[in-house]
């Protein structure tokens, strides 16, 4: 899950860069390109993985497993729907012009009043998702950091993999 969001959140910077070098600028909808792959499949975290963590005794791990599952989804969900919402933007009849990737609308008055709920939907899922991908990435490898070496320790297994990121490791080392 935390895989899937970091890709996505590259995905989005490389994209948003990408049109602020063609001289596009604007709100995430419409900067951002479409993500084929990952995004169409949901990871879910069964019922015997998270028993695994739950017989820890660790409530605040099992919660923050099942908020990364939850959130992971939710990202999932909010992208899928940009991308029907700007299918339908570019169904509407309205492009006037295309310039490479670039699409450029015209509406009169009564047809802007008919895509203007779905330039509202755009606007307000964008805007939702785009602050919602960093706190939800950080808390991803709280939780990564976190998950190996409780189990490790719990289970007292000799190896164990476990994920360690540069930026959690100075912040123990700084508590300590």
């Amino acid at each position: 899950m935390l895989d899937d969001l970091l890709k996505i959140e590259m995905h989005l910077d490389e994209t948003k860069k990408e049109a602020s070098a063609a001289g596009v600028e604007g709100s995430p909808w419409s900067t951002m390109t479409d993500i084929i792959g990952f995004t169409n499949s949901d990871i879910s975290v069964n019922a015997d993985e998270l028993a695994l963590i739950a017989v820890t005794k660790d409530s605040d791990l099992v919660m923050k497993v099942r908020e990364l599952e939850s959130g992971h989804g939710s990202i999932l969900s909010a992208l899928r729907k940009l991308g029907e919402l700007r299918d339908d933007l570019a169904r509407s009849g309205l492009i006037t012009h295309v310039d490479g990737q670039t699409f450029s609308f015209e509406a009169s008055e009564l047809e802007y009043a008919q895509i203007a709920p779905t330039l509202i939907n755009l606007e307000t899922l964008a805007n939702s998702l785009t602050p919602m991908l960093p706190r939800l990435i950080a808390a991803g490898k709280e939780t990564a950091h976190e998950l190996g070496p409780h189990l490790k320790k719990h289970y007292k297994f000799e190896h164990f993999i476990t994920l360690s990121f540069p930026e959690l490791q100075e912040t123990e080392h700084q508590a300590n």
